[in-house]
């Protein structure tokens, strides 16, 4: 047996026989497999392997093997035969577990640094890509970290597995043009990189203190690098098989993680559970082993109740889950929710009405969030008795006067939705005398979220996947006996003489010819006698006959001058079917042949926002935001933005043609008598002093919500987000530039600018920024300075230090790295702008 010393000089004496000119392959694998055979012999005990390995010899060896060795002789390494002694070299998981962490805690920087390496060939990189991947994902390997990482050495290993995608990726971006990127590669891109190693993570996790430890920090290490969307997608199926463990490793990140929980169970959990089996499942996932549960109980609610009010996917269903939720937190009892439960719901029943109470939310918030508030106020009600109803939530909060002001808002969606408030309160405390508006008769959906008051998910059965099971059982049933059923179309069924006689009764005759001019007079005869629509109403009718291309047609040929004729009439019709006909413009089918389709599709969208934009806008943009909208439907919502944002500002000098048109069907008919003065000048002034409508709806119904929707794509990476077709988002830029050139003499000015220098500073360091994107932030920079705070630079330097500084070093940076002139001249100019401006007023 020989001493430590003996092997550290035999390890050094292999190292240089395999560093000789003249060295074969026989002496590499020596040099590779004697150390290993080291470690699986019992000739060393584990102290006196881990001595080894921690010496500088062992990780002198480790360097040669992986800078020298491998380099020299990756084409015969890199076979199957041989590639197990190069991972084993890296981790030997057939020795002792302690042994394999000690190897790969020496190992993984070491092959972090060879990336690194100028002088290393293509051959060369894939091999250090596939032993990256070993350490990193090999089921075994992966156990050692959960089992040996220290509280020292915690943070040294979250942050080198967390740096191998960008390792890679900047190692083979040198070398694009080099590299098929097929599944060899795709490991490494940060969305696969994040969802195996989360996967890993959930199948190696124990219930041991170390193994926590590194759960945690690796679990805040890809929150905080904002992955955390595909962490819970990988880790929520374990952590229902084990919530008390999980219940400790989230508690680091939980204010960052509850928003991506929410979004995964409401569009992948519920799908196939109900919101009291899953609400029992997140109560013990989240809380179980939480000492400060209030604290954390508060955090949860006030995300999923007010901090999500402004997201997309907000709805009654989330309300229902995150109430049902807090319920198995706090318990039940036999008599229904337990006192604490009755104290968190009257607490946060409170706390919404305050918010739905407040004058600014009132005429200021959006149409989802109201509708979110309101839906989850009725749903924290559901849960209270009679009682407290009226003694405790009406006596000490003034709901009731604040369903008046919705009622005198002015504005009649707001004036529902104090409806759905008092008819639901009222039906419940006063069942024999409940009030009724009369407001809710023509729409389902605000009467669906005002049965919500009686609806209490936490005391139904889990009987929903039983009910699903069924259905999709009796479903398949029905598609067999069907599939029995159908006859084959090609096939004959009966003898040949019954086919014989058939062809013989039916004898083919010769049509008279039919020209194309007939068949034109046809359709255009069709075309008189089809009426044209009047109401708007009518119109969705048409419009929703996808199946009859005469009725498209007139439809979509009469929608603007309806849409203007109905605009300030005094009806309600635009506003109770806005949305519901912009659904049916945006899908408009484009396999018909219709002269002018784009443009009368556009002008339609224009007309409906000017006419209701408090009802349509924020649909508009969900739609622009949605996966299901094509490339082409985007650009032609980025177009109707900025145009109806201009029309809104008074912006355009010419009236379009419907407009002109329905006023002319407006005027009185009939020969003019005389003509009064007053009138003349009436009329002479009407064109010079106009109300800008865009006042109060420029930031909150445009520039805020697409940004919004922006940010939100952004932080989920997706891949169709806007912001990964560079086309589109350079028309995205210039429709915030429009919103921001009409904004100039509005009161939300200073927010809009200060949202849009947040945008530019993060568009900076975006590398897949084009030209044309660039040349849209530039001409936004320079609206700001030379339209927006023209005259008004004083103040545009006293405000905006910050961000003019920061634009100054980035168009600097610009003029250097920049070799298109266009832009290196727009840049200079705006330049050359902030430089009078400082030096003016210094």
């Amino acid at each position: 047996m020989k001493s430590l010393k003996e092997l550290e000089d035999s390890l050094t004496e292999l190292d240089q026989q395999a560093l000789a000119d003249n060295a074969q392959l026989d002496v590499i694998l020596n040099t590779l497999s004697t150390p290993l055979n080291w470690f699986k012999s019992n000739e060393l005990s584990v102290s006196d392997q881990l001595t080894l390995i921690r010496h500088a010899t062992w990780k002198r060896h480790v360097w040669h093997v992986l800078k020298d060795i491998i380099p020299r002789w990756h084409f015969s390494l890199t076979s199957p035969t041989y590639r197990p002694l190069i991972e084993s070299s890296l981790s030997c998981v057939s020795s002792n577990p302690e042994v394999g962490f000690a190897m790969v805690k020496v190992s993984l920087p070491i092959l972090i640094d060879c990336l690194s390496s100028k002088e290393a060939q293509l051959d060369t990189l894939e091999i250090y890509a596939s032993c990256l991947k070993y350490v990193a994902f090999d089921k075994h390997v992966f156990r050692l970290y959960t089992q040996y990482v220290t509280k020292q050495d915690v943070d040294f290993f979250c942050n080198l597995l967390c740096s191998i995608p960008g390792h890679l990726a900047n190692v083979f971006g040198v070398q694009l043009d080099q590299v098929f990127f097929n599944s060899q590669h795709a490991w490494y891109f940060d969305r696969n990189f994040y969802a195996k190693m989360s996967n890993r993570l959930a199948e190696t996790i124990t219930n041991d203190t170390q193994s926590i430890l590194f759960a945690k920090e690796l679990v805040s290490k890809v929150t905080r690098q904002g992955y955390e969307n595909i962490l819970i997608e990988n880790i929520y199926t374990q952590a229902k098989k084990s919530p008390e463990i999980w219940s400790l490793v989230i508690s680091p990140s939980f204010n960052q993680l509850i928003k991506p929980i929410l979004h995964y169970i409401k569009h992948t959990v519920l799908m196939a559970a109900s919101i009291n089996q899953a609400s029992k499942e997140l109560a013990r996932i989240l809380f179980s082993q939480l000492e400060a549960t209030q604290i954390y109980l508060e955090e949860f609610l006030n995300t999923a109740l007010l901090k999500l009010s402004k997201s997309s996917w907000a709805d009654d269903t989330l309300a229902r889950f995150a109430i049902c939720t807090l319920i198995h937190v706090q318990g039940l009892d036999s008599s229904g929710l337990s006192s604490a439960s009755t104290e968190w719901i009257i607490k946060y029943t409170k706390r919404l009405i305050e918010t739905w109470s407040d004058p600014t939310f009132i005429k200021h918030a959006s149409s989802r969030e109201h509708n979110y508030i309101t839906t989850a106020m009725l749903c924290l009600i559901a849960y209270l008795p009679n009682d407290i109803i009226m003694h405790t939530i009406m006596a000490q909060t003034s709901l009731f006067h604040s369903v008046s002001a919705y009622f005198h808002s002015g504005d009649m969606v707001t004036a529902q939705l104090g409806a759905v408030v008092a008819e639901a309160i009222t039906g419940r405390t006063e069942p024999d005398k409940p009030i009724d508006t009369g407001l809710l008769d023509r729409s389902p959906e605000l009467k669906k979220m005002k049965s919500l008051i009686d609806t209490k998910d936490a005391f139904s059965e889990d009987e929903q996947n039983e009910i699903q099971l069924n259905e999709i059982e009796s479903e398949s049933e029905q598609e067999e006996e069907d599939e029995e059923d159908e006859l084959d179309p090609d096939a004959i069924y009966g003898s040949e003489e019954e086919v014989e006689e058939s062809d013989d009764e039916f004898q083919a005759y010769q049509m008279e010819e039919e020209s194309d001019d007939e068949g034109l007079k046809k359709e255009e005869l069709s075309k008189s006698k089809a009426k044209k629509p009047v109401f708007v109403r009518d119109l969705i009718r048409y419009l929703q006959d996808q199946s009859d291309p005469l009725k498209l047609e007139i439809g979509l040929n009469a929608a603007e001058q309806i849409i203007r004729q109905k605009t300030g009439a005094g009806t309600t019709e635009l506003s109770e079917y806005g949305v519901e006909l912009a659904k049916y413009l945006i899908a408009f089918p484009e396999t018909f042949e219709i002269d002018n389709y784009r443009n009368l599709q556009q002008n339609a969208l224009i007309a409906l926002i000017i006419a209701v934009p408090e009802t349509v806008t924020g649909f508009i943009i969900d739609q622009f935001y949605d996966r299901n909208t094509s490339s082409g439907q985007k650009q032609l919502l980025l177009s109707v933005i900025s145009l109806s944002v201009r029309e809104l500002s008074n912006w355009t000098s010419t009236i379009t043609n419907a407009k002109e048109e329905t006023r002319k069907e407006l005027e009185m008919v009939g020969t003019t008598l005389f003509v009064s003065k007053r009138m003349q000048l009436q009329k002479k002034n009407q064109g010079k002093v106009q109300k800008n409508r865009l006042a109060g709806l420029a930031g909150s119904l445009f520039f805020f919500p697409l940004l919004v929707g922006w940010w939100e794509g952004a932080q989920g990476r997706i891949r169709y987000w806007v912001g990964n077709d560079k086309v589109l988002t350079e028309k995205f830029i210039m429709t915030l530039n429009i919103i921001l050139h009409c904004a100039t003499n509005l009161p939300e000015k200073s927010s809009i600018v200060k949202e849009y220098f947040d945008f530019i500073s993060s568009m900076r360091y975006a590398s897949h920024t084009s030209l044309g994107i660039k040349k849209a932030l530039l001409l936004g920079i320079e609206t700001i300075i030379n339209t927006s705070y023209r005259g008004q630079e004083v103040y545009l330097i006293q405000h905006y230090t910050k961000e003019l500084s920061e634009t100054r070093d980035w168009l600097e940076d610009m003029i250097e790295n920049q070799s298109e002139a266009a832009l290196q001249e727009k840049a200079i100019g705006i330049l050359v702008r902030l430089s009078q401006i400082a030096t003016s007023h210094s």
